[in-house]
């Protein structure tokens, strides 16, 4: 091999040398890039999960103030059925009384038997006795009347409140639904970053491996040594590789080398 042939591939060897060196020094740069944005991504997912796990907790909180607040409704509802209950049965009783009132009063057979004592004195008692405990029903049911509009007014305001836990739930919900889509991009995007760094990191160490080979052979050249038919071969094998390697991650290996 003459003097003219071995500075060409001497030539070709310190390109593919050159083009690898900016190659390598591109992914460190890429590696780094990536190392950082997994950084980030780990904090930003971090931080994601733990909002999932507040507003879930906060969500339970939410159901356990509605079961709450459902209970306490239902007491008062059983409080009310019982007032109802109780003025239902005063109402019977004056009914009753006054069912006793009509009963007992004179009619004209009573008059014309000629009964010789004053039936109006008693049946004045009796209307007297009856109506007062008329008197005494009608003022139990105003009252009971009164304690169903007291707890109608508490029913109402703890009806309020539990509506405003279930509509808070339904936004904490939604809240914890647009988090979990979150957590499954930034897991998507760390898996992504992850292949990529680690493809990149695969592809550095082999063009480092193919830079070592370069280097040994422009140096044992340099050296005056003779480039043997296994060198030239490898040189080939070299070329082969890169554009192999470029064309695999991507890159367009002729955009960079001009090997012939």
């Amino acid at each position: 091999m003459n003097e003219a042939e071995i500075e060409k591939i001497l030539l070709k060897l310190n390109k593919i040398n050159q083009v690898l060196e900016e190659r390598i020094f591109n992914l460190y740069d890429e590696i780094e890039n990536q190392i950082k944005l997994i950084q980030n991504n780990k904090a930003h997912l971090q931080t994601t999960t733990q909002d999932i796990v507040n507003n879930e907790t906060h969500s339970e909180e939410m159901i356990k103030q509605i079961d709450l607040i459902n209970v306490e409704i239902a007491k008062i509802e059983s409080q009310i059925n019982d007032l109802n209950k109780q003025i239902t049965e005063n109402e019977l009783e004056i009914e009753n009384y006054n069912q006793q009132i009509r009963d007992q009063e004179p009619t004209e057979d009573f008059w014309e038997a000629g009964i010789f004592f004053n039936p109006i004195a008693s049946f004045k008692e009796l209307v007297n006795a009856l109506g007062n405990n008329i008197k005494e029903c009608n003022e139990k049911i105003s009252n009971f009347r009164n304690e169903i509009n007291k707890e109608n007014q508490i029913k109402e305001q703890k009806t309020i409140k539990k509506n405003d836990c279930v509509n808070s739930k339904l936004e904490i919900d939604k809240t914890i639904q647009q988090l979990q889509i979150q957590r499954i991009e930034l897991e998507k995007k760390l898996k992504e970053l992850g292949i990529k760094k680690t493809n990149n990191e695969n592809f550095k160490l082999e063009l480092q491996s193919i830079k070592s080979q370069c280097i040994l052979l422009i140096e044992s050249t340099n050296q005056g040594k003779d480039l043997l038919d296994i060198g030239i071969n490898l040189v080939d094998e070299i070329e082969d590789k890169i554009k192999t390697l470029f064309t695999t991650n991507g890159l367009q290996p002729f955009n960079f080398l001009i090997l012939k």
